[in-house]
């Protein structure tokens, strides 16, 4: 498995078409929440969580109309690392996570 970014939208199965709608099809199963996956292969990658904030952001107002609140937004770090881990995230990064309610999950596994 290779490092990657995820966008989670908990979300039940009614919401899901609408949430498919506004924001583009899931990368996940029909009965597991919205997401959208940026793998590390990805020209992306490196800009996973500006664009994932960005979204969150222009379709804020449509979420909330939606049911959705910043309780069911979650960003995942995936991170496949040899040897040592290290990451690193702005001030302007987060202060946008937390002005949206958004919570950031980082998991780690050694390759």
């Amino acid at each position: 498995m290779a490092s990657f970014y995820r966008l989670d939208i908990n979300c039940d199965t009614a919401q899901r078409p609408a949430l498919e709608r506004l924001l583009g099809p899931s990368s996940s199963g029909p009965d597991l929440p919205w997401e959208w996956q940026i793998d590390e292969e990805s020209p992306r990658f490196v800009r996973a969580l500006p664009l994932f904030l960005a979204l969150l952001t222009r379709h804020k107002d449509a979420l909330a109309q939606l049911g959705v609140s910043g309780q069911d937004l979650s960003l995942w770090y995936i991170y496949a690392y040899e040897q040592q881990c290290n990451m690193e995230f702005g001030p302007a990064l987060m202060k946008r996570m937390g002005e949206l309610g958004v919570t950031l999950c980082i998991s780690c596994y050694e390759k």
